[in-house]
């Protein structure tokens, strides 16, 4: 039950995404990913403050933000420089983390905040930033045909979603070898290989 709240709230995110990629345009759907990336960062960050794992909140919110904005600026209008534009991001965060644990003198977990913190900056608007690249991969000024991009946006949720569906089916059915109990007692090998079936298909 648990696994088809979950399913069916995500496509709805998702189902939200895409149609806002398809009609509304580049900024309701910059907009929304920047929603969705900053919602998901912010409840990463409080999950690891729950457990007493300390982070740079802010800094990670505004640096996602910066970078999940930017990709989308220059997907739109200067797509040769977003590779590099995105590169520059991170290693300004980086940079930017490190100057900022300096004057915590009474931090004694130094590099596991800046590990912490950075490692949610990877996790969600780094990988979600990959949305405008795709988007943009193959602009109609250059090809001279529509926004080929949306449709491998949509095929990359659509794949997604198969495996998620894949995996839940195959795994409850026929999933008898657990995987990793440490992350999530009821994966299976089962489960992984049925999601990776349902993906190709």
């Amino acid at each position: 039950m648990v696994f088809w709240k979950r399913l069916g709230s995500s496509m709805v995110l998702w189902a939200v995404l895409l149609f806002a990629l398809f009609t509304l345009g580049n900024l309701a759907s910059w907009a929304l990913t920047l929603l969705i990336s900053s919602i998901a960062l912010a409840e990463f960050y409080d999950i690891l403050a729950q457990r007493g794992m300390k982070t740079f909140k802010f800094g990670g919110l505004l640096g996602g933000a910066i970078l999940l904005s930017g990709c989308w600026w220059h997907g739109q209008y200067e797509p040769k420089f977003l590779a590099i534009f995105q590169m520059l991001t991170l290693v300004c965060f980086v940079i930017g983390v490190f100057i900022r644990q300096l004057p915590q003198d009474k931090n004694p977990e130094a590099i596991e905040t800046i590990a912490y913190t950075l490692l949610g900056l990877m996790y969600i608007p780094f990988l979600i930033s990959f949305i405008p690249q795709i988007n943009y991969l193959y602009p109609k000024e250059v090809y001279g045909t529509g926004n080929i991009g949306m449709l491998f946006v949509f095929y990359v949720v659509a794949v997604t979603k198969c495996c998620d569906i894949g995996a839940y089916l195959v795994g409850r059915t026929m999933g008898r070898h657990k995987m990793t109990l440490r992350i999530s007692p009821n994966k299976t090998w089962e489960g992984a290989f049925g999601g990776i079936v349902f993906s190709l298909i």
